[in-house]
C-alpha cells in the first residue's frame, strides 16, 4: 500500500464527536457497557432505548462518540434542570476504549462545551460503576464521600457535582 492510499485510510478511520442524530439512540443501546446496563437497571424501569432516547430529546446539547469504526460508541449531555443547574450524563460502549487517549484528551474541552449556560451540572453515579466513578474524579466532579439509595432499586449512587465557570 502507497503513502497516499494509507494516509486516506487513516483519515476515514478516526474517532471524532459530532452532534447526535436521532438514530443514535437505537445504534448505542444494544452495545452499551455491561456496567452502564447495570446502572440503568439500579437506576430506572427504562430500557437503555429508552434512557438514551431521553437523553437524545432532553438535552441541550447532545453528542456521540464516533469510533475509528465508523460505529457509535457513546453518548453524552446535559438535560436542563431548574436553576440553571444541568443533569450531565454519559453511556458507551466497550469499544470507547480502543479510543482511549482521544477521548481523554477531548474530555475536558467537551464538558465545559456543553456545559456552557449552566451554573453547574449534577448526576448520580452506580457505586459499582467504577470506570466511571474514576473518570468523574478524573474530571474534576465533586463527588459525596458516601453512597446513597437512588433510583426505583434504591440501590447506593454517588451524587456528584461540578461548578461550571462559562468563559
Amino acid at each position: 500500500m502507497d503513502n497516499e492510499h494509507y494516509k486516506e485510510e487513516r483519515q476515514i478511520l478516526m474517532s471524532y464527536i459530532r452532534t447526535s442524530e436521532w438514530t443514535d439512540p437505537a445504534l448505542l443501546a444494544p452495545n452499551l457497557r455491561a456496567a452502564d446496563l447495570e446502572e440503568i437497571a439500579a437506576s430506572t424501569h427504562l430500557s437503555p432505548f429508552e434512557v438514551l432516547q431521553a437523553g437524545f430529546s432532553l438535552s441541550e446539547p447532545c453528542r456521540t462518540f464516533v469510533g475509528d469504526s465508523g460505529n457509535v460508541v457513546g453518548m453524552f449531555g446535559v438535560a436542563p434542570l431548574p436553576n440553571k443547574v444541568g443533569a450531565i450524563w454519559c453511556l458507551t460502549t466497550p469499544e470507547l476504549f480502543k479510543m482511549k487517549k482521544y477521548f481523554m484528551r477531548n474530555c475536558r474541552r467537551e464538558i465545559q462545551e456543553i456545559s456552557q449556560g449552566y451554573d453547574k451540572v449534577v448526576n448520580f453515579v452506580y457505586s459499582k460503576n467504577t470506570t466511571h466513578i474514576r473518570w468523574i474524579k478524573a474530571m474534576g466532579f465533586e463527588m459525596e464521600a458516601s453512597p446513597r439509595p437512588f433510583g426505583w432499586q434504591e440501590k447506593p449512587f454517588y451524587y456528584f457535582e461540578k461548578a461550571i465557570t462559562n468563559v
